[in-house]
């Protein structure tokens, strides 16, 4: 049976929840009966007691918190949309004075309603007589932000200068609880702005996430930020209250200012570019549009609309936060929040004077619980479907990461049954790799694929005893049979409800080429350290032996014997300059730091120079050495590898022709190929064949004596070989035993 070749079915991904739109359009449509039925019965009783106009509206004052911006946008919204006004009221937008307080402002009468903190809890304990109607946001977004430069741990605030706002007890409360005594610190009243601590005038400033990190990072200030959050202090954040007096003598007027509130903030999240430009236009350009935006995006993080109901609260997280309170002795043991929480201020008294309006009243109070159940019905349906939506999405999402990252491994991946070890998956690099198509292989088991059989039934029975196996190393091969180490990993998955094995398999071919390598090369260079250190022992100890016999018998040595025994000495000398000229360039080259710089070499005036070096000897062992090349010929190569070549030529030429030999260096010039040939003879006394086959190959070198007891390394003919071949060239041997050697050296001309 063959397999759907998407491997990515490892979770269970949401289906779409037809039933709850069904159940939720079905509510709609009730709930819409219930509003009609309400209006047609209002429409019995001629709807002129609640008629409003111009002169009727009930005037009240809303004390903001802060400047004009999108922090307040529910409130623009209501006032310009017109939600006030259908609701009976006309509200006046103030924004606060740098002295003034919001709380204060309201208990007297100047506003009937305000935005404050959880501090509001505070001012309760003290007797003050206000009630939280509604939060706005669910999580304060009230920090600390710090320089960077001055503060680097929340510490650090003890006697730094800092701007805090007032009714910011969670901050104060968080300062508390990580040890900063704000006795010691310098404090300085809000001015609406992060200005000072962008010139350096404070240290530390409390703000809104939602507003003064736009203008700190427009301004390149280094900053950071402290959250109370961290510190288990989680507080609703601007809360609008009023007073129990206020609600006492108008009640619906406090309801429907919330309502109403509520209306606008809904709007204004749901429209937010046209709240930017209306805030922007109308009320303060001192934020500009981006800054706005920026702030509106920044809220939903904390007013959370898609998913709790603006101005929601819970009577156990305002406990919570009174715990806070009392564990930082801010409130006493005793405290309690009753009257303090718009629910639960008490029941609301209202004289109905005439019958109808009473009957009125029951039966919209009858329908109002009804729209009240299929209103709550919505938001909890909303909510879960939201949720639904958002586990689907991050699934779907979760999906698409995955494939990719599957799809696009460098790694041969397949996914196989466990039961009957059929294959169900395999990436774009599996198939490249084993040089097969995914639909020649999918729903077929392992044995189809050409691996060495036995191999990966041992990697089975690892997983059956283990469940896993990591970094397994084994030699697979491809649909042409061409094999390559591999190292393969497995781990039991669940796929498509069924137990399979997750396989990746990565090609290490070239890994274990190199490590093979690296073996070769500590294997030369042991033999070749063995070597350098025999030949520097034997020279060393040879120029030791002869100074040590001049030393003892120079006065009695005749001075011919004295120039056998000087030459004898420079012999050795040269000898062991030509090993370590070797040893380096050896080196040099074996670490990659030697690369040919061809340069215009003339092949006549280069052989002529390291002639030169070898004079002496030549005239020591009255040899005859020739030198026949046209000054005109010239190559193309690196001179210092050329010449490196032409002395470990010359030298063995030299070393192993006998007194009275001859030595002869010739070039031509083949004008068809652009070839040169540089050849150097002797008639010296070669070189036997079974030696021959070894001269090239560091770990079979040999070192044998001149024939007036020069010494050699074996290794000049190695590095020969490497720099003739680093410049396009050939070096090639022919040697007889007894009878002498040729060495011909094929570069390119110039």
């Amino acid at each position: 049976m063959k397999r759907e070749t998407n491997p990515f079915k490892w979770g269970v991904i949401y289906k779409r929840h037809a039933n709850l739109e069904k159940i939720i359009m079905k509510k709609n449509l009730l709930f819409f009966l219930a509003a009609a039925l309400i209006v047609t019965f209002l429409a019995c009783f001629n709807g002129a007691l609640f008629s409003q106009n111009p002169a009727s509206l009930k005037r009240v004052a809303l004390k903001l918190k802060w400047k004009h911006q999108f922090q307040f946008a529910g409130y623009y919204a209501a006032v310009e949309k017109g939600f006030y006004k259908a609701a009976g009221l006309d509200v006046v937008l103030t924004e606060p004075g740098e002295d003034d307080d919001c709380v204060k402002d309201v208990i007297e009468g100047r506003a009937q309603f305000g935005i404050g903190t959880a501090s509001l809890v505070l001012d309760h304990a003290q007797g003050k007589p206000i009630v939280a109607v509604a939060p706005i946001f669910q999580h304060s977004p009230t920090v600390l932000i710090a320089n960077r430069k001055n503060i680097s741990r929340l510490s650090d605030i003890n006697g730094k200068k800092i701007i805090i706002e007032s009714q910011a007890a969670d901050i104060t409360t968080y300062l508390q609880s990580a040890g900063v005594q704000l006795s010691k610190c310098i404090i300085y009243p809000h001015l609406y702005s992060p200005d000072p601590l962008i010139k350096g005038d404070v240290d530390v400033i409390s703000a809104y996430l939602t507003d003064e990190p736009f203008m700190l990072n427009s301004a390149g200030t280094q900053y950071t930020i402290y959250s109370p959050r961290e510190a288990g202090i989680d507080f609703y954040g601007d809360t609008l209250f009023t007073t129990r007096d206020f609600i006492s003598k108008e009640p619906q007027a406090v309801k429907k200012f919330k309502h109403a509130s509520i209306e606008g903030w809904m709007y204004a999240f749901n429209n937010t570019e046209e709240l930017v430009n209306l805030i922007y236009e109308r009320y303060s350009k001192r934020h500009s549009l981006d800054h706005l935006r920026f702030e509106a995006e920044q809220m939903k993080k904390y007013v959370i609309p898609e998913v709790v109901q603006i101005g929601y609260s819970k009577p156990e997280r305002w406990n919570q936060i009174v715990n806070i309170y009392k564990r930082q002795n801010l409130l006493p043991e005793s405290y309690s929040l009753d009257s303090f929480l718009y629910e639960n201020a008490g029941s609301v008294v209202v004289d109905y004077r005439v019958w109808p309006l009473t009957l009125m009243s029951a039966v919209a109070f009858f329908i109002s619980l009804i729209a009240y159940f299929f209103y709550k019905l919505n938001i909890n349906l909303k909510a879960e479907i939201f949720q639904r939506r958002t586990s689907e999405e991050n699934l779907a999402k979760s999906e698409e990461r995955y494939r990719t990252l599957v799809e696009n491994n460098p790694s041969s991946i397949a996914i196989i049954t466990v039961k009957n070890r059929e294959v169900c998956y395999v990436n774009p690099v599996f198939e490249n790799k084993f040089l097969v198509k995914k639909e020649f292989v999918i729903g077929k088991t392992y044995e189809a694929f050409p691996y060495h059989t036995s191999s990966i039934n041992e990697v089975f029975d690892r997983i059956g005893n283990y469940g896993y196996v990591k970094d397994h190393v084994l030699v697979l091969k491809d649909t042409e049979n061409k094999e390559f180490w591999a190292s393969l990993s497995a781990s039991i998955i669940d796929y498509e409800g069924n137990p399979a094995i997750f396989f990746t398999i990565k090609d290490i071919s070239a890994k274990i080429k190199r490590e093979e390598e690296l073996k070769k090369l500590s294997s030369t260079k042991d033999r070749f350290l063995k070597i350098i250190a025999s030949d520097l022992r034997s020279s060393v100890g040879t120029n030791q032996s002869i100074l040590d016999y001049l030393i003892k018998n120079f006065g009695v040595l005749k001075e011919p014997e004295k120039q056998d025994f000087l030459y004898s000495l420079k012999n050795c000398v040269d000898s062991t300059y030509s090993l370590l000229v070797n040893l380096l360039e050896w080196v040099s080259n074996e670490t990659g730091d030697l690369q040919p710089k061809p340069v215009l070499v003339p092949v006549a005036l280069t052989i002529n120079e390291v002639f030169e070096l070898f004079l002496e000897r030549v005239k020591h062992k009255k040899l005859a050495f020739q030198i026949e090349v046209d000054d005109k010929i010239s190559l193309a190569c690196d001179e210092g590898m050329f010449k490196t070549v032409i002395r470990n030529v010359i030298s063995n030429a030299v070393k192993f022709t006998p007194s009275g030999g001859a030595v002869k260096v010739s070039a031509g010039c083949d004008p068809k190929s652009s070839r040169v040939k540089i050849t150097v003879a002797d008639n010296g006394v070669g070189i036997s064949r079974n030696r021959l086959d070894k001269l090239f190959n560091i770990n079979d070198t040999f070192s044998t004596q001149g024939t007036d007891g020069e010494k050699g390394s074996g290794i000049g003919l190695v590095l020969c070989v490497e720099f003739v071949r680093k410049n396009g060239g050939e070096l090639l041997v022919e040697s007889r035993e007894g009878e002498g050697t040729k060495i011909t050296i094929d570069l390119p001309a110039a």
